[in-house]
């Protein structure tokens, strides 16, 4: 399984956008960062299986940028992405359905969602990318997960501590 947690590209200033934060679009900058992380991850040569992205603009067209290169079929906004989400919910979420997905989401959800999955923890460049690869990681039970099942968190939660992952971290500079 592999997971690329994607923060969005840079987004026009507040000052400048005259709308509210969620409706904030991409810079050129954000586009060119957005390209470049679509182009990484392409070059993994990695079937991409979903795409999500918080209902925020600036991810939803950074994931259209990353989607114009990769070609997925199933790209869908998720709340669970919007910078308050407990990054928990999603993990429970990725780990039933074992698909390698693309994740683009905010500060400060995208460090807090790597912290649980790995133990790292960075400040996420706008257009920055993490990928993540699990190699024969246990199956679940198909049971399907909600907000209140502290069983499936824990149990989650104890198999990423024990199983080792590979890491790498996209670097860019504009």
């Amino acid at each position: 399984m592999n997971l690329f947690l994607m923060r969005h590209g840079d987004a026009v200033d507040k000052a400048i956008a005259e709308c509210t934060d969620s409706e904030r679009p991409l810079s050129q900058l954000g586009k060119s960062e957005a390209e470049f992380a679509a182009r990484f991850i392409q070059n993994t040569k990695i079937v991409i299986d979903q795409v999500l992205h918080s209902p925020y603009k600036r991810t939803k067209e950074t994931a259209n940028l990353v989607n114009a290169n990769i070609r997925c079929p199933n790209m869908m906004s998720s709340d669970l992405l919007l910078p308050e989400s407990n990054p928990q919910f999603l993990i429970n979420s990725l780990f039933l359905e074992q698909q390698n997905c693309v994740l683009v989401g905010h500060m400060p959800f995208m460090p807090e969602l790597l912290g649980e999955l790995s133990k790292t923890y960075l400040n996420f460049p706008t257009g920055g990318v993490v990928h993540l690869e699990w190699k024969n990681f246990p199956m679940s039970n198909g049971s399907q997960a909600t907000e209140d099942d502290k069983t499936m968190s824990t149990r989650l939660s104890d198999l990423l501590k024990n199983h080792s992952i590979k890491f790498e971290l996209l670097s860019k500079s504009f």
